[in-house]
């Protein structure tokens, strides 16, 4: 069965930190060292250095409800410089990224057809929070 990463992430139980890998080769330590995550979006890698003190917090398109991943699965932003979450993108952004990805005669991108669909439930999920 084929499975969707939305957001890669653990937490160390030791330093009780939460750490995420964002993108391909995003290699991160938690505060004590004890836990690492890699992989961002592309693959899910992670670790510990103490036996059963890290709890993988990553998320699936197949396994996990629309509301929580609005929550979690992000966008970089290149104005602010920041991850920013699907809840969070504001509507003219929304409307530019289904621009600039839904295939058409204009498009100008492409993208994972599984991350556009989001995307498409997002503004869908808006206008249904409207009625």
């Amino acid at each position: 069965m084929k499975t969707t990463l939305i957001y890669n992430a653990v937490y160390c139980t030791l330093c009780e930190e939460t750490i995420q890998s964002y993108h391909r080769h995003d290699y991160k330590h938690c505060s004590c060292g004890n836990a690492m995550v890699d992989g961002g979006l592309d693959y899910n890698r992670w670790g510990w250095e103490t036996e059963g003190s890290v709890i993988n917090h990553s998320l699936y398109l197949e396994s996990s409800p629309f509301s929580v991943i609005r929550q979690h699965f992000y966008r970089w932003n290149h104005n602010t410089q920041t991850y920013v979450t699907l809840e969070n993108i504001d509507d003219a952004w929304l409307e530019n990224i289904l621009e600039w990805y839904i295939p058409s005669d204009v498009s100008r991108g492409t993208m994972n057809p599984d991350y556009l669909l989001l995307f498409l439930q997002e503004k869908l999920y808006r206008s249904e929070q409207e009625d």
